[in-house]
């Protein structure tokens, strides 16, 4: 075994005006005479700001991993999907899919990236049943050596580390104080689960959907063993949409980034945050 780090990106929203897109992607156009042209999509001010920030994140991967192998899971949301057509960037479906390959291929790009998985999402964003990253897949897979590949809930273990790894789970806390309770109880179960069926918890369970980082560590005892998981809610790539501020009653932090762990051979992990808060209010000063 080998030192190793992973990478979890989440909640990327392709096609979202909101969501991440990057510079110089082109899609299907059509000229005057019927021909076939591409058109170059062109990124709004959130766009951008959040390709400068996925950017900055990659290059902090690649620096934290100092050479050693690098294992990312995309854990759900890839795309906007056809559910919400209000804040497209594009009315056709498959641009979903190309915008959404070209900032994936920036992941593929990093040197040391030794396999690419995606976790599936909501099937409102995903095109149902997991369409979004089974097609992501088929696009990429043919351009890299790379194993690329896509399951509805990894539980993968890495140099003797589990992570129990899937899209939905609790809610960071309706309040700030209450902040990381729910993970910890759902920590909890999971662990009294595992231990009712004679296996032993996962080191580290992660979830995401909420765009909000946030932890949770639950400790558990059977016997005269003590237990103790992780757990974490991922940030994400994606602004405050209408929808978004109704569903969180006028929420207006978010949270864009990533998390990774690096993972020794000897079974030791440690969790790094990279992301930043942006507050969404339109701030006015009126003398």
């Amino acid at each position: 075994m080998s030192d190793k780090l992973l990478l979890v990106l989440s909640d990327l929203h392709a096609n979202h005006k909101l969501g991440l897109a990057r510079p110089g992607t082109t899609v299907f156009g059509e000229g005057p005479d019927g021909e076939e042209t591409e058109e170059e999509i062109k990124l709004n001010a959130m766009q951008q700001f959040l390709y400068d920030a996925f950017r900055e994140d990659l290059t902090w991967v690649y620096t934290l991993a100092a050479g050693r192998p690098i294992i990312v899971k995309i854990n759900g949301d890839v795309t906007q999907g056809k559910k919400y057509p209000r804040e497209w960037v594009s009315t056709r479906a498959s641009d979903q899919f190309k915008i959404a390959a070209g900032f994936l291929e920036m992941v593929l790009e990093i040197p040391g990236v030794e396999r690419m998985d995606f976790v599936i999402g909501t099937g409102s964003h995903e095109f149902e049943e997991g369409s979004a990253p089974l097609i992501l897949t088929e696009m990429l897979q043919p351009k890299t050596t790379i194993p690329v590949s896509v399951s509805n809930h990894s539980l993968i273990e890495i140099n003797g580390i589990n992570f129990d790894i899937a899209h939905h789970g609790p809610p960071p806390g309706a309040r700030r104080w209450l902040e990381g309770n729910g993970m910890r109880w759902y920590v909890n179960d999971i662990q009294q689960r595992e231990l009712d069926l004679d296996r032993k918890p996962p080191d580290w369970v992660v979830r995401s959907h909420y765009h909000t980082a946030a932890e949770g560590t639950s400790d558990y005892r059977k016997g005269t063993t003590f237990y103790k998981t992780g757990g974490v809610l991922t940030p994400g790539y994606t602004g405050m949409d209408a929808y978004g501020k109704q569903a969180t009653r006028s929420k207006y932090e978010v949270h864009i980034g990533c998390v990774a762990w690096e993972l020794d051979a000897d079974g030791k992990s440690r969790r790094h945050w990279h992301f930043r808060i942006i507050d969404t209010r339109r701030k006015e000063v009126i003398k």
